[in-house]
């Protein structure tokens, strides 16, 4: 059984905030360097209070949290097609679209489940549209339902990953577990809700 003050965050997500924070926030990035800087999680990983503590204040940064979200997305689904090696790259981009999106969806619901142990994605494909699914998600941990999503990293790590294919698509999500998830705090097992998306294009 896994406790939670031993779960540790992926440190592609940890790296992409603390990249879009200092682009979309630059004056606030001191403030988040505290928990961000990489002496902070460069040998164990981030753990899942602080990281709770940077979503938590990021929250508070008005539409500031959205843009954030977004960037680090972009950031976290480029970086995860370049880090393919260059001839599997080619070999997806030569593909039928149709089996294009395919792969890249497997790999988007790998990249999802990277960003913590805990975290958990399905990802459905029909025609030219994948519907997302995820559980576990680390950014939704608000007590309070949310005007919108707080999950939208998930949603811009898609694009960016099927943009880097060569398959233009537009993305957003749809429901989020904040406010509506179920938790126990000993086990972290999900009981709740699921956060929920959509991708579609050509």
């Amino acid at each position: 059984m896994t406790r939670l003050h031993d779960v540790r965050v992926g440190r592609v997500l940890v790296m992409t905030l603390h990249q879009a924070i200092g682009e979309e926030l630059p004056t606030r990035d001191d403030f988040y360097e505290h928990w961000l800087g990489p002496d902070r999680w460069r040998d164990h990983g981030l753990g899942l209070a602080p990281m709770a503590a940077v979503l938590g204040f990021l929250r508070t940064e008005g539409d500031g949290y959205g843009r954030v979200m977004a960037r680090a997305g972009q950031l976290a689904g480029q970086w995860a097609w370049d880090a393919r090696p260059a001839w599997r790259r080619r070999l997806v981009v030569r593909l039928p679209k149709r089996l294009r999106r395919r792969v890249v969806a497997r790999w988007l619901a790998r990249q999802v489940a990277e960003t913590c142990p805990q975290t958990r994605a399905t990802v459905r494909v029909s025609q030219r549209e994948c519907a997302i699914t995820i559980a576990g998600s680390v950014f939704c941990g608000s007590r309070e339902v949310p005007v919108e999503p707080l999950c939208g990293f998930y949603a811009a790590m898609g694009v960016a990953l099927f943009a880097r294919a060569q398959v233009p698509v537009s993305g957003r999500m749809e429901t989020c577990r904040a406010g509506t998830d179920k938790v126990n705090e000993r086990s972290g097992d999900d009981k709740g809700a699921r956060c929920t998306g959509r991708i579609t294009g050509s």
